[in-house]
């Protein structure tokens, strides 16, 4: 049975939750005696350097383990207690002192564990190579562990589906197996605040990925090349805050004429449907072969201050929403934005060196318009806002 605490702190306990408060580390004695705990929270646990290996012998029904702001546990455990435990799912640490997470001569984590998240163990410097050895893990988050300079590899088979990378200003580079397009299955790729990071590695994205966002890697300057040709699965891709000077993809394969079909044609072309640019300063070419992904339907440019044109052949024909903004050297908007049918919503925001819309007038169907701060841009005097009755809300102003 668990005994009352003696030393300040909290328990709150039921039959299968467990949560320890600002206890003494010897209150973990009494807790192997609740065979039937499910999921136990360990959080500013006084003077606990290491978990006890006979914890995890005898909590047998244990799936989800939280352990958080434990300032003296320097290694997650000793000896072969976590490794022995078949039923642990989830993992998360949180603001510890971890400088590794086990002895590299110890077994590891437990091998069917699914998801990992470890954060701000700011003296984390490497994760164990046997991370790759959990055919299991599906999920694997590392936020904010500044000293981390790199990531285990990863290995075939894997069901790992979703890795994020936040705020690990030392790592240099991704995991090696990433770029192993048929090996993997992963889904979503997440990097932010990697400011050491400088490229991809050889290769190709796994061909299950469905959404990349990249944010706040300064020195990232380029992307896997095909990713959007070649990435059929891939819905989702966000871009802010690195050293982009291009897309350096190949272009997708062209639409089908109207007496022409082809099943494998359509399974095979690109099934982007978000493409968000923000804050790339560096940015000169948007991706060619713009207009040719059918599905695209959000369109977002934002503060890439060298951007002049984009490419020929003007935006994809099933765009339904369309905002630029900040792009201060762009001289001219896509061409032939009347045949858009789809577009709702156009937003051009400070740009501040368009002096004219293109030609044919707006879309019929566009809801929603906002032209503001474009310098010297006016609207065309054929574009009589009044006889469109699809647009239900407007401001068109040329103040800077």
């Amino acid at each position: 049975m668990l005994r009352p605490n003696t030393q300040v702190g909290a328990i709150i306990f039921n039959a299968k939750n467990l949560v320890l408060v600002g206890c003494d580390q010897t209150i973990l004695e009494t807790v192997v005696d609740l065979t039937s705990l499910e999921k136990l929270l360990l959080h500013k646990v006084l003077k606990l350097k290491h978990l006890p290996s006979e914890l995890f012998h005898r909590l047998t029904a244990l799936s989800d383990l939280e352990i958080g702001n434990c300032d003296e546990l320097t290694v997650l455990f000793n000896l072969f207690g976590l490794p022995c435990n078949t039923s642990l799912k989830r993992l998360k640490i949180w603001k510890c002192s971890l400088k590794l997470l086990w002895p590299e001569e110890e077994y590891g984590l437990p091998h069917l564990l699914e998801g990992l998240e470890i954060s701000d163990c700011t003296n984390l410097t490497i994760l164990p190579e046997k991370l790759h050895s959990l055919k299991s893990l599906e999920t694997m988050k590392i936020i904010n562990c500044p000293r981390l300079v790199a990531l285990p590899d990863i290995y075939s088979p894997s069901k790992l589906r979703h890795l994020q990378i936040k705020e690990c200003e030392a790592l240099q580079s991704l995991p090696k197996g990433l770029m192993h397009k048929e090996s993997l299955t992963l889904e979503v790729l997440e990097i932010d605040g990697c400011s050491s990071l400088k490229c991809f590695e050889k290769g190709e994205l796994p061909l299950t990925l469905q959404k990349l966002k990249i944010s706040n890697c300064s020195n990232l300057n380029d992307l896997p090349a095909g990713l959007l040709s070649k990435n059929t699965c891939l819905e989702c891709l966000q871009i802010s805050r690195c050293s982009l000077t291009s897309f350096p993809l190949v272009c997708p394969r062209p639409l089908q004429s109207s007496g022409s079909s082809s099943s494998s044609s359509s399974d095979s072309s690109p099934r982007l449907k978000v493409l968000e640019v923000r804050d790339c300063f560096d940015l000169k070419f948007l991706p060619d072969g713009l207009h040719n992904f059918i599905h695209l339907d959000t369109l977002l440019i934002s503060n890439c201050f060298i951007l002049e044109s984009f490419p020929d052949g003007g935006l994809p024909p099933n765009l339904t929403t369309f905002s630029i903004s900040g792009c201060e050297k762009l001289k001219a908007l896509p061409d032939r934005m009347y045949t858009n049918t789809s577009l709702q919503d156009l937003t051009i925001d400070d740009c501040t060196s368009l002096t004219s819309f293109p030609g044919g007038g707006l879309p019929r169907n566009l809801k929603s318009l906002r032209v503001d701060g474009c310098g010297d841009l006016k609207s065309p005097p054929w574009w009589d806002l009044h006889k469109l009755g699809s647009v239900k809300k407007h401001k068109i102003s040329n103040d800077p």
